[in-house]
């Protein structure tokens, strides 16, 4: 298992415990009023909106004005990292994570969805998408965790179901590896909320 992901994200489920854990370079945990996405609960910089409307509903992160291919993100500091979140909920097919972002169209994503064969990497580069390594077909439900493990040209996602992390795709590479921006991204009309973000140091 590379660079000890259980030790990253801990045995049982949850992130790393509060003592002895990696770095947090970035969180948010929605525990707000709700409404605009604004500032996350780390106090540090604000969301940026990249496309569609995202908001705060019930102490959860929601792209709640339908369209395609709606994205928002935090700046980081790391272009090395990893991030994490719960889906809250995973209706229909496309949402998960953007990385590396520099705009609409030049950024990563996760990919989740029946769609997207359960979950991929895809690379945005000129409005160009290609898919990195193989995409997993398998079903992502409300409560599971989703990661994605940056680590220069190397590029992990993970998920958390059953007790247990699970290595579902990777590939490699180097476009735009130095970027240090990562949020969400939702593909199209419908409804997906998170939980518990965090961008994390790697090992």
């Amino acid at each position: 298992m590379p660079r000890n992901f259980v030790s990253l994200f801990g045995s049982g489920g949850d992130v790393l415990p509060e003592v002895g854990g990696p770095t947090i370079f970035r969180s948010d945990n929605f525990n707000r009023e709700n409404g605009a996405i604004g500032t996350p609960s780390d106090a540090g910089s604000a969301w940026v909106i990249g496309n569609q409307t995202w908001v705060v509903v019930d102490n959860q992160g929601n792209c709640s004005a339908f369209g395609n291919n709606g994205f928002v993100y935090l700046d980081s500091g790391q272009s090395d990292c990893a991030i994490v979140a719960t889906i809250v909920v995973s209706s229909g097919d496309g949402f998960g994570f953007c990385f590396r972002i520099v705009d609409s169209e030049n950024l990563y994503r996760l990919r989740c969805g029946a769609d997207s064969g359960g979950i991929q990497i895809q690379k945005v580069q000129a409005a160009a998408e290609v898919t990195i390594g193989t995409p997993w077909a398998g079903t992502i439900a409300a409560g599971d965790k989703i990661a994605v493990v940056l680590s220069g040209a190397t590029i992990e996602g993970w998920h958390f179901t059953s007790g247990a992390w699970n290595l579902r795709t990777s590939g490699s590479n180097a476009f735009q590896q130095t970027e240090i921006n990562h949020g969400f991204w939702s593909a199209f009309a419908q409804d997906q909320r998170y939980d518990d973000f965090e961008i994390r140091s790697a090992l």
